[in-house]
């Protein structure tokens, strides 16, 4: 299991796992490329990969990014997503394609 970012009396970009069977959390990253946020969405691809897009923080985002090595290190798949700025919407991640999809979701009025 792998928590990244949220809010915490002030915006997080952490990223901690928990192994499976285990009881205490392990600190992967204290403070990842991508920018502080909450109401985020993250997928578990099927090569493994974990896919973080969208949040906020000061600002509304629609980028989107990628860690191969369990949340370590990141890679900006693309800064300025087709999807309008957003937070809490939801993603899911279908094994048999290799696709995310992501919906809905808060926006803010001309983002």
């Amino acid at each position: 299991m792998v928590l990244m970012g949220g809010y915490g009396g002030a915006w997080l970009n952490d990223v901690w796992r928990l192994p499976y069977g285990e009881t205490t959390w392990l600190c992967v990253n204290a403070s990842s490329v991508w920018s502080a946020r909450y109401g985020h969405t993250a997928v578990a691809m099927p090569d493994g990969s974990i896919v973080l897009m969208g949040g906020a923080s000061t600002v509304l985002n629609n980028d989107a990014w990628r860690s191969t090595d369990g949340g370590g290190n990141w890679t900006c798949v693309n800064a300025s997503s087709g999807w309008s700025r957003r937070y809490g919407h939801t993603a899911v991640a279908i094994c048999r394609t290799g696709a995310s999809y992501s919906w809905a979701g808060l926006t803010l009025p001309g983002t």
